[in-house]
């Protein structure tokens, strides 16, 4: 699975969606788009999602988020299906869940990453060389 980006509405997705289906190396697999929706500040333990504070999710208006996900070794490591510990408001709320994670001994290495909100990471596609 390849990551395209996080956005703060289904409107904005389905959005950048339709764009992305009409580029070569989208558009041969149109339906292969899966679209993952998490409550803000909600860290996910062994995949029961608890909620860390009470801000709403709908109260976006930022243009960063920082995500929790395990860390991998990209030389060693198949990246096929990270696991997303969760999305966050602040570096603080993160932290929080990080604590939780410990507490609940996941020994997995966790990476906290700042996002850009609304925007596309990944447009290139999938590609398949001849030889």
């Amino acid at each position: 699975m390849k990551y395209i980006g996080v956005f703060s509405s289904s409107l904005k997705v389905k959005k950048v969606i339709k764009k992305l289906r009409k580029q070569v190396g989208f558009k041969d697999y149109k339906k292969g788009f899966i679209i993952r929706k998490f409550i803000v500040n909600s860290c996910i333990v062994n995949s029961r999602s608890i909620l860390i504070t009470n801000d709403s999710p709908y109260s976006y208006n930022r243009k960063y988020i920082f995500s929790l996900e395990e860390d991998i070794d990209l030389e060693s490591d198949i990246c096929d299906d990270i696991k997303e510990f969760g999305f966050f408001s602040s570096k603080n709320e993160a932290k929080k869940c990080v604590h939780k994670l410990k507490n609940k001994k996941i020994r997995k290495k966790i990476l906290l990453q700042r996002e850009i909100l609304n925007q596309i990471y990944w447009d290139g596609g999938f590609f398949t060389d001849y030889l």
